[in-house]
């Protein structure tokens, strides 16, 4: 009897805590769902051109060959479409990287622009330099338009940043 009423009581102590256990496993693993899909970030192709969008943070692991780079998606994006990826909970340092053939000066050219995250406006915008930064919330949205302007300055931007590396390698 005396083995009886000690199985009876680690059944007792033993019953809570594994209810305990369960209910954080289910938190867990609602929360865990929630998020993971913390950031929407969708490229509008509102120019003429088909481009191409790759979405890259740290902790993404696919390589992609046109951009020779680390990604977490890449697609083209015809003329008047757009394209969302969505970052899971924990990829940091995102960004978005656009190309398409130059045109202009640059005809004949791979052109490529990165957009980051930029904390102090709330939006992704153009970066040049820096460090990519991270949206500080989840279930955010966010839309980056690209178009037949931005195709035409940037192809001219890198057709100079192209002519300025020449003349440099030439000195």
């Amino acid at each position: 009897a005396p083995d009886a009423d000690i199985n009876a009581k680690e059944t007792q102590m033993t019953q809570p805590h594994f209810r305990a256990l369960i209910a954080g496993m289910a938190i867990a693993m609602t929360c865990t769902q929630a998020a993971s899909a913390c950031v929407t970030v969708k490229v509008y192709n509102d120019s003429d051109s088909t481009i191409n969008a790759a979405w890259r943070a740290l902790g993404c692991g696919g390589i992609d060959k046109r951009w020779n780079l680390v990604v977490c998606a890449n697609h083209d994006i015809a003329p008047h479409d757009s394209r969302s990826h969505d970052f899971d909970w924990g990829k940091s340092a995102q960004q978005v990287m656009i190309g398409f053939d130059g045109v202009g000066n640059a005809e004949g050219k791979w052109v490529d622009v990165k957009f980051t995250y930029h904390k102090d406006e709330g939006n992704y915008r153009k970066s040049y330099s820096g460090t990519a930064q991270t949206p500080p919330k989840c279930h955010s949205h966010y839309t980056i338009h690209y178009t037949n302007a931005d195709i035409i300055k940037d192809s001219e931007d890198a057709y100079e940043r192209y002519e300025d590396s020449s003349n440099r390698d030439s000195e």
